[in-house]
């Protein structure tokens, strides 16, 4: 979805871009006022900054459901061991796929991984 600027401008004046149907962008968590409980979370490229405190882990535990599965998509940034580490003791197993996608002529190659966190 498109975004276009508020008449003040982005940022300045304490006031948020705007989307094409007049909602804000929202540019961290905590502009994100999220309600209930979700089975299902997915995240791409979410493991781009170290987070030995679990930060990330502890925003999808309190988000997440008893019974749900979070869909993380890494391109290999090497962040995972210490969120890996903060979702089992969430309650949360691992299965990982290798994703390994050779280069095609209408798309660049791919290398990272499927991360598939379950809680049941």
């Amino acid at each position: 979805m498109a975004c276009r600027p508020c008449a003040t401008g982005t940022g300045s004046g304490g006031r948020a871009a705007l989307r094409e149907d007049g909602l804000p962008v929202l540019t961290a968590a905590k502009d994100a006022q999220l309600v209930g409980l979700f089975d299902l979370i997915v995240g791409s490229d979410i493991l781009y900054e170290r987070d030995d405190a679990g930060a990330l882990a502890s925003f999808i535990h309190a988000h997440a459901a008893a019974q749900s599965q979070v869909w993380v998509v890494d391109p290999n940034r090497g962040n995972r061991a210490a969120f890996h580490k903060h979702m089992t003791l969430a309650g949360f197993s691992l299965q990982e796929q290798l994703l390994d996608r050779p280069a095609q002529v209408d798309a660049p190659a791919y290398k990272g991984r499927m991360l598939t966190y379950t809680r049941t």
